[in-house]
This record gives C-alpha cells, sequence and structure tokens, in this order.
C-alpha cells in the first residue's frame, strides 16, 4: 500500500470512506485549501480513488471512494 510508511508498532492509519466521488474532489479540494499536509496526492488504487493526509500528530487519514 502507498505510501509506506515509516512508523513500526503503536502507528495508526484511519480509512474514512465517502459515498461519491463528489464528496471526495469537495474535501480534498477543501483540505488542501486549508494547508493540510498531504502525504499522497489523490491516486487510483486496487480498491478506489485515495488519498493520504497526516494530522497533528502525524497519524495518517486515508480518504477514499470505491465507486
Amino acid at each position: 500500500m502507498e505510501p509506506t510508511s515509516s512508523v513500526r508498532g503503536g502507528g495508526a492509519e484511519l480509512s474514512l470512506s465517502l459515498p461519491q466521488r463528489g464528496a471526495f474532489n469537495r474535501l480534498y479540494e477543501d483540505w488542501k485549501s486549508k494547508g493540510v499536509h498531504f502525504l499522497q496526492e489523490p491516486k487510483e488504487a486496487i480498491y478506489g480513488m485515495n488519498f493520504v493526509v497526516a494530522d497533528l500528530d502525524n497519524h495518517r487519514i486515508r480518504v477514499f471512494v470505491s465507486e
């Protein structure tokens, strides 16, 4: 799974599934405009379109849509 994580043990990744591509695109644009730190820009994967951000504690948040 990309991007690979350098965290070993104790790390976490939260995955959020959105119902529609439009909601996915709006959330991406909203977070981008607010300066959210993206670890991975939107990218197509086997399970659907996704992006990954880091929260303030450096936990990964993967947002995806599988439509």
